[in-house]
């Protein structure tokens, strides 16, 4: 993924739960401290890429978690709406 401007990564799943990692440039995230994240109404920031960045995102799912996530790019001008 390559940022045109300055953009907040945000990270929400769409599921009932949400078990797995994702890893930005080879380097592993661990979403929720509880090891899960449950349904739409939670979420979080992956990272903060800077105008011309460009960053390799890899999406890992295992077995019993409840897959479909929303990856969401929010240019710098509208973080104050979220």
């Amino acid at each position: 993924v390559t940022a045109d401007k300055k953009v907040g990564l945000l990270f929400n799943p769409r599921g009932t739960s949400y078990k797995g990692v994702i890893m930005i440039d080879g380097k592993v995230i661990n979403l929720s401290k509880a090891g899960m994240m449950a349904g739409i109404s939670e979420g979080c920031i992956l990272d903060v890429m800077e105008a011309g960045e460009t960053k390799e995102i890899t999406y890992i799912v295992p077995s019993g978690s409840d897959s479909p996530v929303l990856i969401v790019a929010i240019p710098q001008n509208q973080w104050s709406n979220y």
